[in-house]
């Protein structure tokens, strides 16, 4: 059974401005940290392929999103025109 939604709001409140203690604050750390991190890092060759070929021929061989391929060409300053 789920809660009423003001119950919710009223544990809101009761801990509004309080600190986390530093376990928690250590836990919270560490789970960010798997998240949105470096990931793979971007080998030369692959810089290559992304240079050379259109996002999607580079996606699938690098075994990389679409997104991601298209992040790298911005970042490193491919036209769209040039793939």
């Amino acid at each position: 059974m789920a809660r009423p939604p003001e119950a919710g709001r009223k544990a809101g409140r009761a801990h509004l401005g309080k600190k986390h203690s530093a376990e928690t604050r250590r836990k919270i750390s560490l789970a960010q940290k798997g998240r949105n991190g470096p990931g793979r890092r971007w080998s030369a060759a692959a810089d290559e392929l992304v240079r050379a070929l259109t996002p999607q021929e580079a996606a699938r061989r690098t075994r990389r999103s679409v997104v991601a391929v298209c992040a790298r060409r911005q970042k490193l300053g491919v036209n769209r025109a040039q793939g």
